[in-house]
């Protein structure tokens, strides 16, 4: 069995080795599709929404709304980290270890979520697929 949840949040990002308009810095609305497989409980659901929900709070929501996601080889980075210095209040920052390409970042959520469901079903669940939407007619999905 099979369940579906989608969820959105907004996000800068860009890409150092593009040749068009993605290599300046830009944000989406992301959005993302999370499906979860396995064996339906004694209560009859895979996982509940709301147990979803919460994983997305914690590995989406929280962190990467409203952030920009930087690459960690941008030469761009060392001057926002210095300038992050000089803010009162310093922007929200997400360093990874990939370009922030919409393939690369259904990858990296497949990874969290997954962890974050087989944790919270003892390994009766799974995650199967991250689909992320960078736009209404761009997407990329990751599969497990």
């Amino acid at each position: 069995m099979k369940i579906t949840k989608r969820f959105s949040w907004a996000m800068g990002h860009r890409l150092t080795f593009h040749k068009g308009r993605c290599y300046n810095r830009h944000g989406h609305n992301f959005e993302m599709k999370v499906s979860v497989e396995g064996r339906v409980s004694k209560n009859g659901m895979v996982m509940d929404f709301g147990e979803l929900k919460e994983i997305f709070n914690n590995v989406v929501d929280e962190p990467l709304d409203h952030s920009f996601m930087y690459y960690e080889k941008d030469i761009l980075l060392p001057g926002v980290l210095e300038q992050q210095k000089l803010l009162e209040r310093p922007e929200k920052i997400v360093i990874v270890k990939f370009e922030t390409t919409a393939e690369n970042i259904s990858k990296y959520l497949f990874e969290k979520f997954n962890h974050e469901v087989i944790k919270k079903t003892l390994g009766r669940c799974k995650v199967n697929r991250v689909k992320v939407y960078e736009t209404n007619s761009s997407e990329a999905a990751y599969y497990g």
